[in-house]
């Protein structure tokens, strides 16, 4: 959509000016509108790709990678080392952790990300799996959640998920610190 919506130049070396709001704003309707009869009545995909599509004003540019400035700061990751160590523990406990931080570790994906995935996003034949969801620790809407869980009621799942995020946070911590402190 930047692209469309910004200009730029093409693979072969063309530029290609920006479109008007007005052609974008039809554009993004008749997209929306397709997709959606995709996703119903049609059934043909699961969800709305377009409901991603966030429009933005122009930015200069930047290079994201870049650490010119020296002030950007950085997410710690863990080390081959420290993921197997931690591997290594986990398996002994046989905490059902295991996999989901398997899966993070190996694929890239925020643990979020992996916590949304069910068996329909997963493709052993072809060996690759669908993001199309993310469990938002602090921001799933509580109604969605007691939805995709099947309660009866949204004080059930508000007293699990709040526990279990609060427990969640503590038992993650205490088992990193195991870990990569050497315990």
């Amino acid at each position: 959509m930047d692209h469309l919506s910004f200009g730029g130049t093409n693979p072969d070396g063309t530029t290609v000016k920006a479109l008007s709001k007005g052609y974008l704003r039809l554009f993004s309707a008749v997209l929306q509108g397709a997709f959606r009869f995709a996703v119903f009545p049609k059934r043909l995909i699961s969800f709305n790709p377009m409901q991603y599509v966030v429009w933005r004003g122009k930015k200069e540019d930047y290079d994201l990678f870049s650490d010119k400035d020296g002030d950007t700061a950085s997410t710690p990751t863990l080390s081959h080392e420290q993921y197997l160590k931690l591997e290594e523990f986990l398996k002994k406990k046989d905490n059902p952790a295991l996999l989901p931080i398997q899966i993070a570790y190996y694929t890239g994906l925020r643990i979020g990300e992996v916590c949304g995935l069910t068996w329909q996003d997963i493709n052993l034949d072809k060996q690759y799996l669908t993001v199309r969801r993310s469990m938002r620790y602090n921001g799933a809407a509580p109604k969605d959640v007691q939805e995709l869980l099947g309660h009866a009621d949204v004080s059930t799942t508000m007293n699990i998920y709040a526990h279990a995020t609060r427990e969640a946070k503590h038992t993650s911590a205490r088992l990193l610190d195991k870990v990569v402190g050497g315990e």
